[in-house]
C-alpha cells in the first residue's frame, strides 16, 4: 500500500536496535558498601568485581512436572536477585517504581548463574545458585525507566564487632565472640564484606576485653588506610550466657563513613526464631544496619542517568494545518525535550522527537493525546524497525507488524 511504502521510507536503523534474547554484555562489577570478608583472599576479591553477584538465592517452585518447576524457579531465582541488586542501587523511594522486566530483558541482564544446591522432585524445584548481573544491561534498564541510581564507587568501612555477654564479659576478635563469627557468615547474605581489623599497633589492645572508643576505633581505620567504618557493639541479654531472651544492637559511625550516626535497636526472641535462636536476631541485626547505611550512601549518590532519546517518527491521520497545534500540546510535557518537522509526503508527516524517559512513557504521553504511539516493522522488510503515531480511531495500515515497546532497545553511547 501506499503508507506501508511511505513507512519503509522512514527505516530507523540508526537510532534502535530490537533486543534478542540471550544478548551479552561485557561485565564489570561494583558492590554497594564493599567491606573485606574475613579471610577472603584479595585474588578472590578482584574475580569477584567483574560483575554485580548477587548470592545465595533460595528459590523453591511447583510446577506440573519438575522440568516446568525448574524453569519458574529458575526465573524466580533472577528476580530475586534483581530486587536484591536493586536495593544496593536505587533509593529506597523509586524501588516501587520498578516494573517486573520481561523474560528477554531479563535473560540479557545475567552474565553467569553458579548453582550451590539443586535438587529436583516430582513436581517441585529447589535452587540455591549464585547470580551475576551485567553491569550495563541493569544501567541501561533504570536509564529507560529514568530511575535514579548510583554508579559511584562503593565505601570502603571497618567494622568493630564487639560482644558483651549475658554474663558481663566483652569479647572483641576472638573465638568466643559469636556476633562476629556471625557478621562474617551473614556479610555475603546481605550484600556487605565487612574489612576486618588487622593485628597491628593500633587494634591489638582489642584482644584484652577492652572497650572501644570512636578515636581508637578511626585510628585502627586510618592504618588500614579507611576512612571510617562503625563499632557495631551487641549485647545479649537473659539469664545466662546459653539462655539468651534478646539483643541489644548500638552501633556508633566513626570517621568519614556514610550512614547513620548512631543506631539502638532491640530484638527479642520469640517462637518464630526459637530454632534459629541467636544466629537469627544476628541476622535481623545486621541486616537492618546495612540497608540503613545502604540508603544513606544511595541518598548522597544516586543521580539520573537518563540520556536525551532521539527518534523519528512517522504521524498518520495529521494535516500539516493541524501538526502546528499536536505539536504544542506533544511538547507540553517535560519528557520532551524538543519536537522537529522533517517532512510531509503523501498525507504523511515525519517529524523527530527528542525526549528522556522510556518508550513505554512516551507511549502514555501520546495516549492521553488519544493518539497511537506504535514500534513497527514492514512485512515486506522485517529489518526495517520504526515507530508510527496516529489517532487511536484508526486502524493500523496493511503490511505493518506492531513490535512489542519492550523489545526495543534505544542506541546510545555508553560509558560504563
Amino acid at each position: 500500500s501506499i503508507v506501508s511504502q511511505a513507512l519503509s521510507m522512514l527505516g530507523l536503523g540508526n537510532y534502535v536496535r530490537k533486543k534478542e534474547p540471550g544478548m551479552r554484555i561485557a561485565s564489570l562489577l561494583i558492590m554497594i558498601v564493599s567491606m573485606l570478608l574475613c579471610g577472603a583472599s584479595w585474588a578472590q576479591q578482584e574475580a569477584e568485581e567483574q560483575s554485580y553477584v548477587v548470592r545465595n538465592i533460595t528459590s523453591d517452585a511447583v510446577g506440573e512436572h519438575g522440568v516446568q518447576a525448574e524453569s519458574v524457579a529458575i526465573r524466580n531465582a533472577q528476580l530475586f536477585g534483581l530486587r536484591e541488586l536493586l536495593s544496593r542501587l536505587v533509593p529506597t523511594e523509586f524501588r516501587g517504581t520498578i516494573p517486573v522486566p520481561k523474560d528477554e530483558i531479563l535473560d540479557q541482564m545475567i552474565t553467569e548463574r553458579s548453582d550451590l544446591y539443586a535438587r529436583y522432585g516430582l513436581r517441585n524445584y529447589k535452587l540455591v545458585t549464585d547470580l551475576s548481573y551485567d553491569k550495563i544491561a541493569v544501567h541501561s534498564y533504570l536509564d529507560a525507566l529514568n530511575v535514579p541510581y548510583s554508579k559511584r564507587e562503593p565505601q570502603k568501612l571497618l567494622l568493630v564487632p564487639q560482644l558483651i555477654t549475658a554474663d558481663g564479659r566483652v569479647l572483641m576478635f576472638d573465638d568466643s565472640n559469636s556476633w562476629l563469627t556471625a557478621v562474617t557468615k551473614l556479610a555475603g547474605d546481605n550484600s556487605i564484606d565487612w574489612v576486618p581489623t588487622e593485628f597491628t599497633e593500633n587494634s591489638a589492645f582489642l584482644l584484652s576485653g577492652q572497650t572501644i572508643d570512636a578515636r581508637y576505633a578511626e585510628e585502627v581505620a586510618g592504618d588500614q588506610g579507611l576512612s571510617g567504618g562503625y563499632i557495631a557493639s551487641v549485647s545479649n541479654i537473659g539469664k545466662t550466657p546459653e539462655q539468651v531472651e534478646r539483643i541489644v544492637l548500638r552501633a556508633l559511625r566513626f570517621g568519614d563513613a556514610v550512614g547513620p550516626d548512631e543506631l539502638e535497636r532491640q530484638y527479642e526472641l520469640t517462637n518464630n526464631n526459637a530454632l534459629t535462636g541467636l544466629n537469627d536476631l544476628y541476622a535481623r541485626a545486621i541486616s537492618e544496619l546495612t540497608n540503613l547505611i545502604t540508603d544513606e550512601w544511595l541518598a548522597v549518590t544516586a543521580e539520573f542517568h537518563t540520556q536525551t532519546n532521539s527518534i523519528g517518527v512517522v504521524f498518520l491521520g495529521l494535516s500539516r494545518d493541524e501538526w502546528s497545534s499536536f505539536e504544542i500540546q506533544l511538547e507540553a510535557k517535560p519528557m520532551i525535550e524538543g519536537v522537529e518537522f522533517l517532512q510531509v509526503r503523501q498525507n504523511i508527516i515525519d517529524a523527530a522527537i527528542h525526549f528522556r524517559g522510556s518508550l513505554t512513557e512516551l507511549q502514555e504521553h501520546f495516549d492521553a493525546l488519544g493518539f497511537r504511539f506504535e514500534a513497527y516493522s514492514l512485512i515486506a522488510q522485517p529489518s526495517v524497525i520504526g515507530f508510527l503515531a496516529m489517532p487511536s480511531v484508526m486502524t493500523v495500515p496493511a503490511g505493518v507488524t506492531l513490535l512489542d515497546l519492550g523489545t526495543i532497545q534505544l542506541r546510545h553511547e555508553k560509558n560504563d
